[in-house]
């Protein structure tokens, strides 16, 4: 599952269960008390949510102690939707490997690349010259 639909299952889970400002600062919550004991079971249970949904490499590279769930958040936020230019350049990489030879529109649309929402658009001009440039 890419970052995105993961990010929209992940906040759909918490505005369900009433949690969704452990997560997203845009939210009027009032701000938790240290001692509000069931404030800290609702940030155990989201911050072990997230790190239960993510791969052992990336669990490894982002687990802390005594960080709040939204600082995790924000950590995953910014290792995946940061990374957008970086995306788009190793699409278009993929998509100029692609050999075209006698494919139909739709079979080369579907072994072409697909970007993640919110991804740069794949423009026409390159898919015109990459499409140009495969015809081998």
């Amino acid at each position: 599952m890419n970052c995105d639909a993961w990010r929209e299952l992940f906040s759909t889970y918490c505005e369900a269960y009433d949690a969704i400002d452990h997560i997203d600062s845009t939210y009027d919550a009032p701000a938790p008390l240290a001692t509000d004991a069931n404030w800290k079971k609702v940030e155990f249970v989201v911050k072990g949510w997230i790190y239960t949904g993510l791969s052992q490499h990336l669990h490894n590279m982002i687990i802390k102690r005594d960080i709040l769930a939204f600082h995790v958040w924000l950590t995953i936020e910014r290792l995946f939707r940061n990374n957008k230019d970086m995306r788009a350049i190793q699409l278009d990489i993929e998509l100029h490997n692609i050999f075209v030879g006698d494919l139909s529109v739709n079979a080369y649309m579907r072994a072409s690349p697909q970007p993640d929402h919110g991804d740069h658009p794949l423009s026409p001009s390159i898919l015109h010259t990459t499409s140009d440039s495969n015809c081998r």
